[in-house]
């Protein structure tokens, strides 16, 4: 028979889950019980004295294996026994079990791929390639393809790069936010008919058939990409593997030639306006003139080391035509010309400047130079009619298509120019501008017919 207690003897009650983690020592690890399917529950007091409650597991084989303590969370020892989940400050064991529990079935389901190690690989690499996505989404919409676009023209020193950007950033950028910022390679044809529909119901069908050039241009690139060493590879990340410009159609009020050239006699009053004009603004006009009405961009971009004042002549860059490749465009100068060229006083880049030659005359500068001049003299006046009025003052003297056309750099295509006539034209260009200012100083007279005459070259023309 086991002896009694004695009197004074007082058995030690067993301590609970709660007192052996508040009685544990610092640093020290405690297992508190088995984790199903795989791992335990173990706790471990901190330096500041909270308790944190760990899930340990093994990982790998039975003969190559480590284990892993995943951090779950302090322990509340004021929090309700039963609890199965984590109050505000910290979970009881319960809690702390059911959240093991989960991260153990996980990992038991998934050990043929790598368990819970692996799935959190998985879980990193997906978020990386979400923030990826994201970040491409952002950059490959539509506004950002067709800018670029804009950006590979002005690399080129294509002067149209200008008007594109300002046709994107108008009509598509701000008058359709949304669609601007879509990916580029998931815009449709009918998107697209969209957009160029409002500029026609607007009245600029010559807007929208210049903004459906310029993006299927932008499209086109992007398309070839991969396969054209000349176009930046940062094109090929819009992913294009369609055209949604090429389906659309263009509208054909639009492709309408601007005819509008001032008369012969619209010309000379032009002349005698600007004769007038002080300072570096009548040079600049009147140099405009007296070169055969060059293309304003071009012009106004001429830099003083193509300007040849031994020989007379300067040296423009044509970039419009097939391709848009620069093509130097030689025009001869008059004295008058070059009189008015070598006022301009330039010790800098560009030839026609307000600024010694460190930046050029911006070429609406120029134009609202021309329009404020002539103010309400000629009706609806623009410089552009000058240009088309060289050419018309030119064919009323006579002057042969060819000479006009090499004067003023256009028309000039086909085999045997581009491949054999090597003939500068300088002497019939120089010619021709000498037969415009002495039309336009009225030495020589505009040719008139009277009726009659008219009508026999209307029939000439249709027997030819």
């Amino acid at each position: 028979m086991k002896n009694s207690p004695k009197a004074d003897q007082v058995l030690e009650p067993k301590k609970t889950i709660g007192q052996t983690l508040n009685d544990l020592k610092q640093g020290s690890f405690f297992t508190i019980d088995k984790v199903k399917p795989v791992g335990a529950l173990q706790a471990r007091k901190q330096g500041d004295g909270a308790v944190m409650l760990y899930w340990r597991y093994t990982v790998g084989t039975r003969e190559s294996n480590k284990s892993e303590r995943i951090k779950i969370g302090i322990y509340d020892s004021t929090a309700p026994v039963k609890s199965h989940t984590p109050g505000k400050k910290g979970y009881s064991v319960l809690a702390a079990m059911k959240f093991a529990e989960a991260m153990a079935i996980e990992h038991a389901e998934h050990r043929e791929e790598g368990g819970r190690p692996a799935l959190k690989l998985a879980e990193l690499a997906a978020a990386v390639a979400e923030v990826a996505k994201a970040e491409s989404e952002a950059k490959h919409t539509l506004i950002n393809l067709l800018y670029g676009y804009c950006d590979l023209l002005q690399t080129r020193e294509q002067v149209s790069h200008k008007d594109a950007r300002g046709i994107f950033r108008l009509h598509v950028a701000e008058a359709f936010p949304d669609l601007a910022k879509a990916q580029a390679n998931t815009i449709t044809s009918k998107q697209v008919a969209t957009i160029l529909r409002t500029l026609t119901e607007a009245g600029k069908p010559r807007t929208a058939n210049k903004l459906r050039a310029y993006a299927g241009a932008a499209y086109k690139i992007a398309l070839t990409a991969e396969f054209d060493p000349s176009v930046p590879i940062a094109f090929q990340d819009f992913n294009v593997i369609v055209n949604p410009v090429l389906a659309t159609v263009q509208d054909k009020k639009g492709n309408q030639a601007d005819k509008n050239p001032l008369t012969p006699t619209e010309m000379i009053q032009y002349w005698m306006i600007i004769k007038n004009v002080k300072g570096i603004k009548g040079s600049i006009l009147r140099f405009h003139l007296l070169t055969g009405g060059q293309r304003i961009e071009q012009l106004v971009n001429l830099l003083c080391q193509d300007v040849n004042k031994s020989e007379k002549f300067v040296k423009i860059y044509d970039s419009k035509g097939k391709n848009h490749v620069k093509r130097e465009h030689f025009v001869p100068l008059l004295p008058e010309a070059l009189a008015e060229l070598q006022s301009i006083e330039s010790s800098g880049t560009y030839a026609l400047t307000t600024e010694t030659g460190k930046t050029h005359v911006n070429a609406l500068t120029l134009t609202r130079w021309a329009s404020a001049a002539v103010g309400t003299s000629i009706d609806e006046f623009k410089l552009k009619r000058v240009r088309s009025g060289v050419e018309t003052l030119l064919a009323n003297q006579q002057v042969s298509q060819e000479t006009r056309g090499r004067l003023q750099s256009h028309g000039i295509t086909g085999i045997q120019n581009a491949h054999y006539n090597a003939y500068d034209y300088t002497i019939e260009k120089h010619q021709a501008l000498q037969t415009l200012l002495d039309t336009l100083n009225e030495k020589i007279e505009i040719r008139k017919y009277d009726s009659a005459e008219k009508s026999n070259l209307a029939q000439n023309a249709r027997l030819v």
